[in-house]
């Protein structure tokens, strides 16, 4: 046991240890299923497209990987296990792992067979749906801070010239006042 214990490594980046087990082949390494399922479809692999890691189909460590983070104490936490329970149980999760693991698939496939001159990326319009909301969030926002640029422009005039008719009254009113005392005086 002192032996197995001895000639062990720490690794913390997932991907780096099963591309280590992958390609040195005298690795061992506890990993999730899914993970292992997921790296063969496109990193670790082979080049006939065989994937390099292989799944002990017997021994299965853990069967649920789905994880929310709620603060301490949320009312979400009955809600959310409620729904993922009934998820997992429906089998959701496993039909969007296997699609997603398909589409993995199709990618990895497409590129051994046309290697790319730089990073290949599936590009569509939903992409750029996102980047066009946050155009308009941000058009949205300077339009208001325009409007409100404007309406405090137009208060601070209005009352500067409410403020100049009141300075201009009441020297009209001391005007007044000056000649009336001064008819008093001469009369």
């Amino acid at each position: 046991m002192y032996a197995i214990v001895n000639h062990t490594e720490i690794c913390t980046k997932v991907v780096e240890c099963a591309k280590k087990v992958a390609e040195d082949r005298n690795f061992v390494t506890v990993l999730a299923k899914a993970t292992v399922e997921y790296l063969n479809t496109h990193q670790t692999l082979n080049e006939k497209g065989a994937g390099l890691l292989y799944v002990l189909k017997d021994i299965e460590l853990w069967m649920n990987f789905q994880v929310f983070l709620l603060p301490k104490g949320s009312g979400l936490l009955k809600p959310f296990n409620k729904v993922m329970r009934a998820a997992q149980e429906s089998g959701l999760v496993a039909y969007f792992w296997k699609d997603i693991l398909r589409t993995s698939e199709l990618k990895s496939g497409s590129i051994r067979l046309h290697k790319p001159l730089d990073d290949y990326t599936v590009f569509s319009l939903t992409n750029l749906q996102s980047a066009f909301f946050l155009l308009f969030v941000g058009h949205f926002c300077a339009f208001c801070w325009f409007l409100a640029e404007l309406s405090c422009h137009w208060y601070a005039e209005r009352q500067r010239k409410v403020a100049v008719k009141r300075r201009r009254h009441w020297r009209t009113i001391e005007s007044n006042r000056n000649l009336v005392a001064l008819r008093k005086e001469l009369f």
